[in-house]
C-alpha cells in the first residue's frame, strides 16, 4: 500500500534514463545509477546546492536544492530507486527577490 500526501508546490518525477525536463525552473536533470550501485545527479541551467561540482552524488532522502540563473528554486528528494528508474519528490519556489 502506498500513502500519498498533497502538499502545495510539490509533485513527483518518474525519471528514466536520460535529461528530465523541470519546466517550473526551466532547467534538466539527468539521474545516473550506474553498476556498482552508486547513484548521480547531473543538471542543465541549474546550479545545486550553492555550486557543487558534477557529478553530484546523491542518496535516497537527501535534499537536493537546484537554483537557476533567473532566481528559480526548487528541492529534490529521491524517494525510491528501482534499477535506472527514480521516483523523485519535486517542490517548487518562487523566484528569489532580488534587492533593487
Amino acid at each position: 500500500m502506498i500513502n500519498l500526501i498533497q502538499r502545495e508546490n510539490t509533485g513527483s518525477l518518474v525519471a528514466f534514463r536520460g535529461w528530465q525536463s523541470l519546466k517550473a525552473v526551466s532547467g534538466s536533470v539527468s539521474f545516473i545509477h550506474d553498476s556498482q550501485g552508486r547513484l548521480y545527479l547531473y543538471t542543465q541551467n541549474m546550479s545545486v546546492d550553492g555550486g557543487h561540482r558534477e557529478p553530484i552524488s546523491i542518496e535516497p532522502g537527501m535534499p537536493i536544492r537546484l537554483v537557476t540563473a533567473d532566481g528559480a528554486r526548487a528541492t529534490l528528494v529521491i524517494k525510491a530507486v528501482h534499477g535506472a528508474s527514480f521516483l523523485v519528490d519535486v517542490t517548487h519556489e518562487a523566484a528569489a527577490t532580488l534587492p533593487q
